[in-house]
């Protein structure tokens, strides 16, 4: 592993060599499926009783992942290789209908169909691809798999809030912290800045370098162009790697062939809120040749507010809450020393003050280009770019929240797309200009970029019984936080992985079906790490599918974790609680100490979030049974159950938790017999947090440890049914539990799941003739613990309603009313974070 990693770093060093590796190979003329070109099928899709047009139809060639959605009006286009092909239709509440057609090369086919409503609604024509890294139908996926489709993205998308989507998912947890700010899980253990569920949009990963987590606002494309989003709950690291611990989510969207058209859309409403989006795609006459541009911008207002004053949080939430009923405690030493950007504080810096004046909106500028060759073999060479810069942010982490002035997130990918194979390489960067802690006031700068390649194989064999699936990956890694928050000796680093794996699929009989899959990562962050996945899948009918599936993920300490050393907050004056003692029955004892050191400086004792670069990987082995199947004649359920163990639980940021940071010891001037009774009655106030630095100095340190061992269990349970032609309802419900078994140096503090016990979604969808259509979710929490850093609280109940209405005005013009939160409960959805309101958007858009 030495070697490899060795080589790794040599390789990944030159960056452009990935670029240029990627199109070597990616021209390299691949092994021939057909000769002829690209042609095209185009169609309306009508309802059978009606003849109303029909949208969110599949539209897809049988047995593979090439196909589009109907738009509102029920039109498709697709553009497939000449030749003859089965194309099949299918969607919600209507019977599946098939025809093999034969495509003209360089020229077009008109293709309509007429679909009738059915008894019996099976998703089972759906095909997703991230399961298994190959495309499948949903029910054989062997894991639990949500998809989020064009149609319900396009309906967010004024929001740009695409956790908003994923919390409407069986088993997903997305609290919000602010306007773009969610932390996104499943399967408990959240936290903020979570980054257990590894985000991928056509297999770049979209994390923050040094964070591992995600920056929701800097997608550079609206949600409308994302295509769809796959969600595979459960761990993934046998197929994905490091951090796909409690799920994978990937962002596939469409090819620009796919997507001709141009758009323009305008929004905007509560809070300040203004976006207009433009995009335009096409493709050359023959076939060959496709592009997409797009560009945009949003600003919003939030529901952030200064808290420079003592007490600031709690007046913050007796707006949300019942604060008799809740312990509503900000963290030491109670106040931030930076207001919003955009207000200023009275006092001098450092010392609570007043806040006047009003913060700036936040804003996100973005775009991005495309551009394909499509092969005539069917290949597709991609080459595409884009960049976001994100102003004024607010994010919440464990150790106080940041303001983000200004940051940029230039992105780049390549890739050839075969059947068989692909092939990738990308690169993502984050260059913040402008970055600051509020709670310390301190800089926080980082200039970080990805480098990565990756190769896959896909084959079967033994007939149609058996497939194999084998990948390669190297990454580069480098990150410069500018001297503002990685300690020194750890600063501008770079870092190398490499990893092999693979997945072997075989039909033991017509009804069972075994697989198996592993990985191997290394590094030289951490030792070499295998993910072995097994599933025995049950077909007792050709709709119903039972699985029992054993998966074994691993999750990395990201940079952060490893090497921070920040304030993490205005020094605290313990000037009172030294006097305190001395008049105290251990006063004579202090008589050798002068007065203000016993705490070193006690009127400024400094409070540092310091990492543990001795963190182990944290691993998790889960094992899960579930079901698919139809109910009730008309509907279709799913049903998943898992338990799942988890060793070397990296806590979060935490008093107690680093033991290389033990408890504060009384300076050698205080007699034996006192010292412990001092050190009890100091800590007995200030907690595990109070300890002594390497230079014997007093502080109040956070850091991180590995707490041993936690267990959880739970399961889900996903119903879809129609109750007319034109209204659906889907409704999912999950249940998690959990419990911790933490080392004994985690001492006087607890482990929290941060994952409520029960919580559901309801959602109600109607679909009109001529574009109209309307939906509404009910989401039900229930009031749960959150700890997580510095933030120690109780989270209440909520249940809130969102609505999305659409009225197609004209062939070309829609317009779109969103509601989050609509009855505006004010809530916030993790301790520390800002109370939640109601937010009404409008929106036009005009497409030729």
């Amino acid at each position: 592993m030495p070697a490899l990693s060795l080589s790794c770093r040599r390789l990944l060093r030159v960056p452009s060599l990935l670029l240029a590796c990627a199109l070597t190979v990616a021209l390299l003329p691949a092994s021939p499926l057909g000769a002829q070109s690209s042609g095209v099928i185009r169609g309306r899709v009508i309802a059978t009783a009606d003849s109303t047009p029909l949208a969110g139809i599949h539209v897809r060639v049988a047995g593979s992942a090439v196909g589009v959605l109907t738009d509102r009006l029920g039109q498709y286009r697709l553009v497939i290789p000449g030749g003859s092909v089965p194309l099949m239709f299918f969607g919600m509440g209507y019977q599946a209908w098939q025809t093999t057609v034969t495509v003209p090369a360089r020229d077009s086919l008109t293709v309509n169909a007429a679909l009738s409503t059915v008894s019996v609604v099976l998703p089972s024509t759906l095909v997703v691809t991230t399961a298994s890294r190959s495309p499948e139908r949903i029910v054989d996926a062997p894991a639990a798999v949500a998809v989020a489709d064009a149609i319900r993205l396009a309906d967010a998308s004024v929001t740009g809030q695409l956790p908003q989507v994923l919390a409407s998912m069986p088993g997903v947890f997305a609290p919000q912290n602010g306007i773009n700010d969610f932390n996104v899980g499943a399967r408990g253990f959240n936290s903020f800045l979570t980054r257990r569920v590894l985000v991928l949009q056509d297999g770049r990963d979209l994390a923050i370098p040094t964070l591992s987590a995600q920056e929701w606002s800097a997608m550079s494309l609206p949600l409308e162009a994302l295509g769809r989003a796959e969600f595979v709950r459960g761990p993934g690291s046998a197929l994905y790697g490091a951090n796909a611990f409690s799920g994978v989510l990937n962002i596939i969207s469409p090819a620009p062939r796919d997507a001709r058209g141009s758009m323009l859309a305008v929004g905007g409403g509560e809070l300040g809120t203004l976006r207009a989006d433009v995009q335009h795609a096409s493709a050359s006459d023959n076939g060959r040749w496709g592009w997409r541009l797009n560009a945009g911008y949003n600003q919003s207002d939030s529901w952030d507010a200064s808290r420079t004053q003592p007490g600031a949080l709690a007046r913050e939430y007796a707006a949300a809450i019942d604060t008799s009923r809740y312990t509503i405690a900000a963290p030491l030493p109670g106040f931030e020393v930076r207001p919003l950007i955009g207000q200023t504080k009275s006092g001098a810096p450092g010392l609570p003050g007043v806040t006047t004046g009003t913060p700036d909106p936040m804003s996100s500028a973005y775009g991005s280009a495309r551009l394909d060759y499509y092969r005539e073999n069917g290949a597709v060479l991609t080459a595409e770019a884009g960049t976001a810069e994100i102003r004024n942010q607010v994010f919440m982490t464990g150790a106080g929240r940041s303001q983000i002035a200004s940051a940029l997130r230039p992105w780049g990918r390549v890739a050839l797309d075969a059947q068989g194979y692909n092939l990738m390489a990308y690169y993502s960067g984050r260059r913040s200009g402008d970055q600051w802690s509020l709670a310390s006031g301190l800089p926080q700068l980082d200039d970080d970029d990805i480098w990565h390649v990756e190769g896959q194989l896909n084959r079967p064999f033994a007939g149609t019984r058996g497939s194999w699936v084998a990948g390669a990956s190297l990454r580069s890694v480098s990150i410069d936080s500018k001297g503002t928050f990685l300690s020194a000796a750890d600063d501008d680093r770079r870092d190398s992985y490499a990893a092999l794996f693979g997945q072997l699929r075989y039909k033991l009989a017509p009804t069972w079906e075994l697989l198996g899959a592993a990985r191997y990562d290394g590094s030289n962050l951490y030792t070499a790490q295998w993910s072995p996945k097994a599933a025995l899948v049950w077909s007792p009918t050709t709709s119903q599918r039972v699985r029992l599936t054993w998966n074994q993920a691993f999750q990395t300490p990201n940079p952060v974790e490893r090497f921070l050393e920040q304030p993490a907050g205005a020094p605290l004056d313990l000037n009172a609680l030294e006097q305190g003692l001395r008049l105290s029955p251990l006063g004579p004892a202090l008589g050798g100490v002068p007065n203000g050191t016993l705490f070193t400086n006690s009127a400024a004792v400094p409070v540092l979030a310091i990492g543990n670069r001795n963190l182990a990987v944290e691993k998790v082995r889960s094992a899960e049974l579930g079901y698919k199947g139809p109910l009730g004649g008309k509907g279709f359920v799913t049903v998943d159950a898992y338990y799942s163990t988890l060793t070397n639980f990296v806590t979060n940021l935490m008093a107690g938790a680093n033991p290389l940071y033990a408890p504060w010891t009384a300076p050698s001037a205080v007699p034996e017999a006192a010292r412990s009774a001092l050190q009890s009655a100091a800590l007995g106030v200030l907690g595990p947090g109070l300890t002594r630095l390497p230079n014997g100095g007093s502080a109040y340190v956070l850091s991180l440890g590995n707490a041993g061992r936690a267990t959880e269990w739970g399961g889900e349970l996903s119903v879809g049914y129609p109750l007319s032609s034109r209204l659906t309802l889907e409704a999912n419900a999950a249940y998690f539990r959990a419990s911790v078994q933490r080392n004994t140096f985690v001492v006087g503090d607890t482990l929290l799941a941060n994952t409520p016990t029960h919580m559901g979604n309801v959602t109600l969808t109607y679909r009109a003739p001529g574009g109209t259509d309307a939906s509404v979710t009910t989401r039900l929490v229930e009031s749960y613990a959150w700890r997580s850093g510095f933030y120690n609280g109780r989270v209440p109940a909520r249940q809130v309603i969102d609505v999305v209405a659409g009225h197609q005005l004209s062939p070309r013009v829609r317009l779109q009313l969103v509601a989050t939160n609509l009855l505006d409960q004010r809530r916030y959805e993790a301790f520390g974070a800002s109370v939640i309101g109601r937010r009404v958007l409008g929106r036009a858009t005009y497409t030729w």
